[in-house]
């Protein structure tokens, strides 16, 4: 059999070599997300892939592997471009040991081999660059595909990538691999299209727990109690004690207790930490559901409605107070008023809604208008709307972080929701006074939304204001009960 008729895996561990941590030259055996790699992203008949990973899992070897044995095989043309002139060199020398160190000859000669470009005399030519222009790809035409490493970290990756994707062909290999770099940028913004089901790209995340390296051995006898997190996260992702304790020896080393999400990413949603800091850190460990379907019977729920304007959403957040669970969340724009409202009340009706906060800034017709409209449904719904200011919204999170952390609540896991909660920061003025908002907001970013922050807040505050009146009926006739809090939680934080 020839290495022609060797699948990809067998192919790199016969006839490549690699130089490991070690500085010494290597066969090219996959590790295990490599082979993943191979088997789910190569075979899934997409050549599209945003991978989104942790830190040294390799990815930008297996593709330069994956583009050489392709270039043996036939004519191809790739390109590569890192986001750094260091990385681009390693890139070029990892090109040249692969050809160089080969064991024994393939049958094709290499040709030209100059900075940035080398070709073959079967057809084959591999460009790699530094994506460092906004013209970065034009001028070619790439019919085997491009890799873009690192593209989290470019600069200006909109521009750069939206000329090199005008060289390839429809049915060319594109792979954009990167760890997280802040929530902001070209590769956070696909992924974030990718989550709403608005892209052509298939997106394959790997988070640090999925590498069998990434563990660190327990000591004869030694044991781990775990932190309220870890436990969390065990449950979850099923980890074990060796991968808790790899994570702990992590998070010691210099800045990996700020920058850990981003490195060495768990979650998709949280993986993209922001430049302020979280108003909601861990917050995504108690995000699941759904937790109810329908209303229990005699049950009072409450909600919070955030108005929309202009480009905006109005957002409406319902809650079981009994249980502090999120029953309900959904967001409408691009309609009137009449129509949004409409969808409101008909949740609000459903769902046995007794009292609702609307935030009333530059609303009032749409609040009075909602009360009339909810009397015509008959609906014995209290309306108590709601003037955000910044004293108000600071206390608002304190409370709605106070609910997450140890009173029990449990929020759906909405991915648009996640994400907008991922982004919501604080920032403090030079008088002390604490903003709250999502990063970005403002801007000609549709992904900077915090509507349904802010309705999950109002939410929050009618539990509050429902448990504060003590006695309340319900939507029977006659019935009246007081209200129950939760089992207390501890601490996420």
């Amino acid at each position: 059999m020839g290495w022609q008729d060797l699948d990809f895996p067998d192919f790199c561990e016969q006839y490549l070599v690699i130089q490991d941590k070690y500085d010494q030259f290597v066969p090219f055996i996959l590790n295990n997300v490599q082979r993943h790699f191979y088997e789910t992203v190569i075979a899934s008949g997409n050549t599209k892939h945003l991978i989104l990973k942790a830190r040294r899992f390799g990815f930008t070897t297996v593709i330069q592997a994956f583009n050489f044995w392709q270039s043996m095989r036939q004519a191809s043309r790739f390109m590569s471009m890192a986001h750094d002139e260091t990385t681009t060199q390693f890139l070029r020398e990892m090109a040249r040991i692969f050809y160089d160190e080969l064991p024994r000859p393939l049958g094709v000669q290499r040709e030209y081999n100059n900075y940035g470009q080398t070709t073959y005399d079967n057809g084959s030519r591999t460009t790699i660059k530094t994506a460092g222009s906004k013209v970065g790809g034009r001028g070619g035409t790439f019919g085997g595909g491009i890799h873009a490493s690192e593209v989290a970290f470019w600069t200006d990756a909109r521009s750069i990538m939206s000329g090199a994707l005008q060289a390839v062909s429809p049915d060319a290999w594109v792979f954009l691999e990167s760890t997280p770099n802040g929530a902001q940028g070209m590769f956070y913004e696909e992924v974030q299209k990718v989550l709403a089901g608005e892209s052509d790209f298939a997106l394959h995340f790997y988070p640090w727990f999925m590498f069998d390296e990434y563990q660190a051995a327990l000591e004869p006898g030694e044991t781990l109690a775990y932190t309220d997190e870890e436990a969390a996260l065990v449950e979850k992702h099923n980890l074990t004690p060796a991968q808790i304790k790899w994570r702990r020896r992590k998070m010691r080393e210099p800045e990996m207790d700020v920058l850990f999400t981003q490195e060495y990413p768990e979650d998709v949603e949280t993986c993209f930490l922001t430049s302020g800091n979280s108003a909601f850190p861990n917050v995504h460990l108690v995000m699941g559901g759904p937790y109810q379907d329908k209303p229990k019977p005699n049950r009072v729920y409450v909600a919070g409605l955030d108005w929309g304007q202009d480009e905006n959403y109005t957002s409406l957040c319902i809650f079981d107070p009994d249980t502090f669970e999120e029953v309900y969340l959904d967001r409408w724009r691009h309609m009137l008023y009449e129509s949004i409202r409409a969808e409101v009340i008909k949740a609000c009706q459903f769902w046995q809604v007794g009292f609702i906060v609307p935030e009333k800034n530059s609303m009032s017709d749409n609040v009075e208008s909602l009360i009339r409209e909810l009397s015509t449904a008959s609906l014995k719904t209290t309306v108590e709307p709601f003037t955000m200011t910044l004293p108000e919204k600071h206390n608002l999170v304190t409370s709605f972080k106070e609910a997450y952390q140890q009173l029990g609540m449990r929020l759906l896991d909405v991915s648009y929701a996640k994400h907008e909660m991922n982004i919501f920061v604080k920032k403090q003025t030079a008088t002390n006074l604490w903003t709250y908002g999502a990063e970005g907001k403002g801007g000609s970013d549709d992904e900077a939304q915090d509507d349904t922050v802010i309705a999950r807040l109002l939410a929050r505050y009618a539990m509050l204001r429902y448990q504060l009146t003590g006695v309340t009926k319900t939507s029977a006739p006659g019935l009246y009960r007081t209200p129950s809090r939760p089992k207390r939680r501890g601490p996420l934080s």
